[in-house]
């Protein structure tokens, strides 16, 4: 059930935050000829039923940017880790990533995030980072 909630509720704030979002899809060895291969579409792919990370795309006026929804509870280690597949994800590509967990709260972690966004040498990389919750809150 919790898989299942999982995505009932990122799908929704998706829809209610990202105009024109879609799932990207990661290379694997079934999708590696350029020719037929497809980034990103409107199907969930079933290898993410079972995953604890779910990546999006979205287009602005600006740029095209990256979502990555995370089950688990925030924490620097895995928030490294999700910097870290943000940037192997998009290339170059992205103007903006926005990684967010379920119990995120802005006014208590951003000290942490700072402490891991300073971990990573590309600067660049590092102002396109923003950290958020998928959950609503009155106040964050």
């Amino acid at each position: 059930m919790r898989k299942a909630e999982f995505i009932w509720k990122i799908l929704n704030h998706a829809d209610q935050n990202y105009k024109g979002w879609e799932f990207l899809y990661i290379e694997t060895g079934l999708n590696y000829r350029e020719d037929i291969k497809t980034k990103s579409g409107f199907i969930l792919p079933v290898e993410y039923i079972n995953s604890s990370i779910i990546p999006i795309k979205y287009s602005n006026s600006e740029s095209e940017n990256i979502v990555l929804y995370a089950i688990d509870a925030y924490n620097e280690e895995d928030l490294k880790k999700l910097i870290g597949l943000a940037n192997k994800l998009s290339g170059a590509f992205a103007g903006a990533i926005d990684i967010l967990f379920p119990d995120f709260v802005i006014n208590g972690n951003e000290n942490s995030v700072r402490k891991v966004t300073e971990y990573f040498r590309d600067s660049n990389l590092a102002r396109k980072i923003k950290v958020l919750s998928y959950n609503d809150k009155l106040i964050q």
